[in-house]
């Protein structure tokens, strides 16, 4: 069951999202679409790494959301 914004209190929760709300089903497929390192933004997606303002600007410009959603919610 996929979780409402109200209840994502994590950050790679939030990057999911982002992610699904963007149009890639995978994480793959977004990291091959942007030229992302997928080693690196699969451990953020699944919250083995935090992620860092430099990250989450670019995830956010990537996705048209903010970056300090993806932070903090």
């Amino acid at each position: 069951m996929a979780k409402d914004c109200d209840t994502m209190n994590e950050q790679h929760e939030r990057l999911a999202k982002a992610r699904r709300d963007a149009g890639f089903k995978t994480a793959i497929s977004a990291t091959t679409h942007n030229g992302w390192n997928y080693s690196t933004y699969s451990q953020h997606e699944r919250g083995q790494r935090g992620l860092t303002r430099k990250m989450a600007a670019m995830y956010g410009e990537a996705y048209h959301v903010s970056p300090g959603w993806l932070l903090t919610g």
